[in-house]
């Protein structure tokens, strides 16, 4: 063998086998760098590099075999005679353990998955304990199989938010990435996660090939990535197996309860799945007020897979919150009253089909809300979080729920619903109406201003803080940039109309006011708007009688009769019509002890006590009025701030109407003057019973103390200043006039 091993090595580089060796591994290594770098940025599936690299062990002995057997001269090719049993061997072995590698790389274990095709692992990173599912990429030849991969990712995410020790993004937030540019460190420091489970989805027929990959977020690198084949039929053990291999992965403490509840699957029928996900990412249609039961595209689908399994879980959910979004939005009262019927039977039955999930309550809770049954709507949230502590919309409705009773709670809600859906807007509004109930505004405020920069075309957002600026704080001129940065963006918008109304009514501009109504009533002519503002309009210019007259036109409902009896009760004050203020005061009275007999508080029922008692005692002489009511209102007044926005304990000018129900005049004086101590020059340009305060007879009768007048005069100021700067921006351009949005 030593006489052997010179001639051979000889005999290698005489043949330049040696030297086509050398070439190759170089040429090679050089053109896998080369197509990683390519495949990575144009987001390839991994086994198209696999495919590359397979090729390239192949072509090794083969190259080596042309390289022992010809030789290139300057006459050309020619084949060089001579073998050698030797180097026979070492080919064979070459060739043996290329094939060995390609069958690795491709078969894997047991032919569904890859190994990862990174060097990075879970253990590098440590335990996972946050993660985010962004949506699948479909690489399928119909582009309209993108519902599935969608569906697919949105499947997983429920299955690993299973998992107790792990906090996964909800889909809300992760999918607003689909298709976005950001990378991975981006999306993670977006979503304060620790990786990302991203992956593709090719659908051929009746074959399916997913792959997934986990990246981490805190580099960019891959952890973990595999691909996974299966017939569609099979596509509940392909995702259950995706599940196990990415649960292995994420190295968390998995209990035996979270294991079975992650394998756990709504229905049995990869049809009914289909039709499912088919009808999650179709429009929902539902927020107009055409919405048809018979034509609605998403409520055909689901209601498709409720005829293929009718115990299908998720879709009783769904169908459930199709119902009671439409019943929100509908203008007909009996076409509402059957969308709520339908809303409560689909989550009932869900409810029914399995007890054990918390979706069918947290769906029964919202039917609850909009069939106004408070308590049973909280006692379903309730069950819905102990079932899954992290059920979002149980989280949130339960929050809006308690915001009356114990805003702190609803607080600490909210505050969770947005760890784990910061993408959602709407969770900064909640935040925003906790923190105002806590009497904490400018924590409020900087929520909004917070969701606002992040989500800058959600409208409700800037009319939300444009409605502080004006309620609470006078300051009109940011209300009014905020308000015509929504009507830029559209130009017919409801909430931009009616916000600018209140910016020019607040300033007491009622031909301004009247314009923006005008347009507000052309767009939106059923809207109790129309007539509210146009009472206001009355009011401005001091005609209480007509303003009456529109109130009293207006029907009452579950959401309008608290507004519109404190609104017709300030018409009957400036009018003295006795019965009038009794009425109302009983109805608010009655409206309320409604709320505390079944143990619920109305957000600001402190308030509207305040006002039933000035509409009830206004109606008497002053040696009949209930003194000691008046004096107990007082005290539990004591110390509340002038302005809380939405919150229920702040006074505006209720403690000056007490006062003056006592007949306490200087001390009414000295709560009026108090109205003042508003930043910046603010004001407040209304009380309770949407009266400008000038025209409150429990003000007025004040009028021949001189810090009435004083009042009166530094009001009146800031109001004409603010009015005037309004006028100048509107000429400046810096904002929009009502002729600048006219249809």
């Amino acid at each position: 063998m030593s006489e052997n091993q010179p001639n051979f090595l000889t005999e290698l580089k005489r043949r330049k086998v040696v030297r086509v060796a050398a070439g190759y591994v170089v040429i090679a290594w050089v053109a896998l760098q080369f197509f990683d770098l390519v495949f990575d940025n144009i987001d390839a599936p991994d086994w198209v590099m696999q495919s590359v690299m397979a090729i390239m062990a192949v072509g090794f002995p083969i190259a080596l075999v042309l390289a022992w057997a010809f030789d290139v001269s300057p006459e050309g090719v020619r084949k060089v005679p001579g073998r050698n049993r030797t180097f026979g061997l070492l080919v064979a072995a070459l060739s043996v353990a290329s094939l060995g590698y390609v069958a690795w790389m491709f078969l894997g274990t047991g032919g569904d998955e890859t190994k990862p095709e990174s060097t990075a692992s879970g253990s590098e990173i440590g335990v996972i304990d946050a993660i985010a599912v962004l949506p699948f990429e479909s690489f399928s030849e119909d582009r309209q199989d993108e519902y599935f991969a969608d569906g697919l990712a949105d499947t997983l995410l429920h299955k690993l938010s299973q998992l107790s020790n792990l906090k996964v993004i909800a889909r809300n937030s992760s999918f607003q990435f689909k298709g976005s540019n950001k990378d991975a460190r981006e999306i993670g420091k977006i979503l304060n996660v620790a990786a990302l489970l991203e992956g593709s989805v090719q659908r051929q027929g009746d074959q399916v090939r997913v792959i997934a990959q986990l990246i981490d977020t805190s580099n960019g690198t891959h952890i973990w990535s595999s691909s996974f084949d299966d017939v569609y039929q099979n596509i509940f053990e392909l995702q259950d197996r995706i599940a196990q291999e990415i649960m292995q992965q994420l190295q968390i403490s998995i209990s035996e309860r979270d294991m079975l509840l992650t394998l756990r699957n709504g229905t049995d029928s990869p049809e009914a799945y289909d039709l499912l996900m088919r009808a999650i990412q179709a429009e929902w249609d539902v927020d107009r007020e055409s919405f048809n039961p018979d034509t609605n595209r998403t409520l055909a689908l689901v209601d498709q897979a409720l005829d293929i399994d009718p115990n299908y879980v998720q879709a009783l959910e769904m169908r459930s919150g199709v119902f009671a979004s439409a019943m929100f939005f509908s203008a007909d009262p009996e076409l509402a009253r059957q969308n709520l019927a339908e809303a409560i039977s689909s989550a009932e039955r869900a409810v029914e089909v399995a007890p054990q999930y918390a979706g069918g309550y947290a769906a029964l809770g919202w039917a609850n809300i909009r069939a106004r049954d408070v308590l049973k709507a909280e006692e379903n949230f309730v069950k819905a979080l102990e079932l899954d502590p992290r059920q979002l919309d149980a989280m949130q409705g339960l929050g809006l729920m308690t915001i009356s009773d114990d805003p702190q709670a609803a607080l600490g809600l909210f505050t969770r619903a947005q760890e784990l859906d910061p993408q959602d807007s709407f969770v900064y509004r909640q935040r925003f109406f906790a923190l105002d109930a806590l009497g904490r505004l400018d924590e409020g405020i900087a929520a909004l201003q917070d969701g606002i920069e992040r989500f800058p075309e959600e409208h409700i957002l800037k009319a939300d803080l444009a409605g502080t600026y004006i309620s609470d704080m006078g300051r009109l001129d940011e209300a009014a940039r905020l308000t015509s940065q929504i009507l830029e963006s559209d130009g017919l918008n409801r909430l931009g109309l009616a916000t600018m109304m209140d910016v020019w009514r607040a300033a007491g501009d009622a031909d301004r006011t009247t314009s923006w109504l005008d347009l507000f009533a052309k767009r939106f002519p059923d809207s109790i708007g129309v007539p509210t503002e146009r009472a206001a309009i009355y009011l401005l210019y001091g005609n209480a009688a007509e303003a009456r007259a529109v109130l009293e036109s207006t029907e009452q409902t579950p959401t309008f009769r608290f507004d519109r009896s404190t609104s017709i009760g300030g018409t009957c004050l400036i009018l003295g019509d006795n019965a009038c203020l009794e009425e109302h005061a009983n109805r608010i009275t009655a409206w309320l002890d409604e709320y505390e007999a079944i143990g619920r508080t109305y957000g600001p029922s402190e308030r509207y006590r305040i006002a039933a008692a000035v509409l009830r005692n206004a109606a008497l002489p002053l040696s009949e009025r209930n003194a000691a009511d008046i004096q107990r209102l007082l005290d539990d007044s004591e110390g509340w701030a002038v302005t809380g926005g939405r919150g229920s304990r702040y006074t505006g000018y209720l403690r000056v109407m007490l006062q003056s129900l006592l007949g306490n005049d200087r001390e009414a004086a000295i709560e009026l003057q108090g109205t003042l101590a508003i930043a910046n020059d603010g004001f407040l340009h209304r009380d309770i019973f949407r009266l400008p305060p000038e025209r409150n007879p429990m003000v007025t009768r004040l009028a021949d103390m001189p810090e009435y007048n004083e009042w009166l005069s530094e009001f009146s100021g800031r109001r004409e200043q603010t009015r005037g700067a309004l006028v100048q921006m509107e000429r400046d351009k810096v904002i929009l006039a009502a002729s600048d949005v006219a249809p």
